[in-house]
């Protein structure tokens, strides 16, 4: 399963894995997980940075009880996901995707939404 992750410490989590609320990967001390989504979520919807990376988790991996409910989110077509850092440690593959590689992303969800 291939996701996506905003941030503004790609180097960090890339080097150090997904870390506890305060650190990298986390947008409030209560979430405990980093928000993975199906497509890139930009600034303006509550992104975090502006670096890209790409996430890939087991197809296996069953993400259920982590997806956040579709109602409750701002009016777009992605899903996403608060996932447990020590899951995405355990099982997530990162890389930061460089400029064209992240245009191409940002145009194909555009063009799919």
């Amino acid at each position: 399963m291939k996701l996506y992750y905003m941030t503004d410490v790609a180097e960090l989590i890339l080097q150090e894995g997904f870390g506890p609320p305060e650190g990298a990967g986390f947008a409030t001390p209560t979430s405990h997980g980093g928000y993975v989504s199906d497509r890139p979520v930009a600034m303006d919807e509550g992104a975090i940075g502006d670096q890209l990376l790409e996430v890939r988790l087991p197809d296996t991996l069953d993400l259920a009880e982590y997806e956040l409910d579709p109602d409750e989110l701002w009016p777009w077509d992605g899903r996403e996901w608060c996932v447990p850092a020590s899951v995405l440690n355990r099982y997530a593959s990162a890389r930061l995707l460089d400029g064209e590689e992240a245009d191409d992303v940002w145009l194909h969800s555009w063009l799919a939404a």
